[in-house]
């Protein structure tokens, strides 16, 4: 579970980084850290050159339509680095739960030894009388 979780962020901080760094599309690059991996995603785009600029017809939009993109654009900026910080904590919670989950599992061994070892010795001392 700790691993697909881990697969997962990998693969959506790669989506992010291609579309906001590279100017490319993230829900692609998304699919291909998902098939493929996405240390592979990451070392693509680290060769790859940012992409064209996306072109908007501006001069054609209506004022009502560029106070909207204006407005988008202000809750972007401000929704971005919201969403990488959510994913660290993300990140940093699964990261937490895996690592809670090995320690229980150490408690749970230690405590079957244990009770091992005292069913050992009760038949030792059986088998000694």
């Amino acid at each position: 579970m700790l691993y697909v979780a881990g697969w997962i962020f990998f693969c959506v901080a790669a989506g992010m980084f291609a579309h906001i760094r590279r100017n490319r599309y993230g829900a692609e690059w998304f699919l291909v850290a998902l098939v493929f991996s996405p240390l592979v995603a990451f070392v693509l785009l680290a060769i790859l050159k940012e992409g064209p600029p996306r072109l908007r017809p501006i001069d054609t939009l209506s004022p009502e339509a560029l106070q909207a993109l204006r407005r988008r654009r202000d809750i972007q900026a401000i929704v971005s680095p919201l969403v990488g910080v959510a994913l660290i904590i993300a990140f940093f919670a699964v990261t937490i739960s895996g690592v809670h989950h090995v320690i229980e599992q150490k408690k749970k061994d230690a405590a079957f030894d244990q009770q091992i070892q005292t069913e050992l010795a009760h038949r030792n001392v059986a088998v000694g009388q």
